[in-house]
């Protein structure tokens, strides 16, 4: 069991969201392969490890830093509503809504009409 693994036996991506690909390889004389590294967290927090690479009759490995931040969007709204009352027709009035994103991931976001009667121009 790894340190701070949740299961018996083998690290889930819950505790380890790294995938190396392929597990072992081993490189001739002048030989060049490709390795990959990716990264699946499942929640939020913050990830690192090391990827070990062992070099025959070198007795020190070779060890590559591995780290990651798992986020999820969040944002969060001064206010849930605005609310602009009675209005004169033909006139307009401009409020705004604050969105503060509290995540470190960036947020895009947009407005979804939720009827019909919502102008083409919105």
């Amino acid at each position: 069991k790894r340190p701070g693994t949740s299961s018996g036996n083998r690290p889930t991506f819950e505790d380890f969201p790294f995938m190396v690909e392929p597990k072992e390889l081993t490189l001739d004389v002048d030989e060049t392969k490709e390795v990959k590294v990716g990264c699946f967290p499942v929640k939020e927090g913050t990830y690192s490890d090391t990827l070990v690479a062992s070099v025959l009759d070198n007795p020190e490995p070779v060890k590559f830093n591995l780290c990651a931040i798992g986020a999820v969007p969040k944002v969060v709204l001064e206010t849930t509503e605005v609310d602009f009352d009675r209005m004169l027709v033909k006139q307009t009035s401009t409020m705004a809504v604050k969105l503060s994103n509290v995540c470190a991931v960036p947020v895009h976001w947009r407005l979804v009409p939720l009827g019909d009667g919502v102008p083409a121009e919105f």
